[in-house]
């Protein structure tokens, strides 16, 4: 795929997940943070890192008609 249109330029890594709710989201990703390993990982990436970037979406309308 190729980025045609929007603010991001090329090397674009897209993740996506989905989660079967918020407190989940926050207790997978606090659990990671919290993570030596992992640690020592972001801090072998930030370095290479320009910019990171959080998008989070919901189904619409929140409550079925």
């Amino acid at each position: 795929y190729r980025h045609i249109v929007g603010t991001q330029y090329i090397n674009t890594l897209i993740i996506e997940f989905q989660w079967e709710s918020m407190a989940q989201m926050e207790k997978t990703i606090t659990k990671a943070v919290l993570d030596p390993e992992y640690q020592k990982l972001q801090a072998k990436a930030e370095p290479i890192i320009e910019s990171s970037q959080w998008e989070l979406y919901i189904p619409w309308p929140l409550v079925p008609p």
